[in-house]
């Protein structure tokens, strides 16, 4: 629906010189990468792989290893994917408009309006918030477990809570 010029999206994401002449366009694009490879990925990768029954050689160990990367780079090449759609999406829907700036979340709905129905358009907003906060609360929360499973110990017990 938001249609966007596919063409100008492609070439948007090739690297240009731009980069190098625009000290804004590294710090985006870091932070579009960082969306997606959170600090907390790896822990939680890392304690996937070791739920594996991966036996006790070498040869199956390494085997577990390769599929552990290959897990990992498939989860976040996919959520990297969304976090892609979604820009595009809202740079698409905001262009039809001829909103340039957007400050406020209030203002999504507002854009998104005319494309999606003003009834349908809040819903999906917040339907969208909704799942993105419990999906950092349950991935946070898991990774969080790893760390301290990890440990041998509850932080409780290690004295830091003190």
């Amino acid at each position: 629906m938001a249609d966007p010029d596919w063409g100008d999206v492609i070439h948007r994401y090739a690297t240009t010189i731009e980069v190098a002449k625009n000290h804004e366009m590294p710090y985006l694009a870091l932070g579009s990468l960082g969306a997606t490879v959170l600090p907390h990925n790896p822990y939680l990768h890392s304690a996937m792989v070791q739920t594996r029954d991966y036996g006790g050689n070498l040869a199956k160990r390494r085997q577990a290893v390769n599929y552990d990367a290959i897990d990992s780079t498939l989860d976040l090449m996919f959520a990297l994917f969304i976090d892609v759609a979604i820009l595009i999406l809202a740079a698409a829907a905001f262009n039809k408009v001829g909103m340039a700036e957007v400050v406020e979340i209030e203002q999504a709905q507002e854009i998104l309006g005319p494309l999606l129905g003003a009834a349908i358009a809040p819903r999906l907003v917040a339907i969208a918030l909704f799942a993105c906060g419990l999906m950092s609360t349950i991935t946070a929360t898991l990774a969080g477990q790893a760390v301290t499973e990890a440990s041998g110990k509850s932080v409780w017990h290690s004295g830091c809570a003190a």
